[in-house]
């Protein structure tokens, strides 16, 4: 049982860390983008 549960918590937070990891990706390709328009 408290395998388990520690299981799926580790698991939540690789899924919101990768999910961050993407967000703060996007993020800086669109900066990019935007600066890249302007120069």
């Amino acid at each position: 049982m408290e395998v388990s549960f520690h299981h799926r918590v580790t698991q939540s937070f690789t899924e919101l860390y990768s999910f961050d990891f993407k967000l703060i990706k996007l993020r800086e390709t669109l900066c990019y983008s935007v600066v890249n328009e302007f120069i």
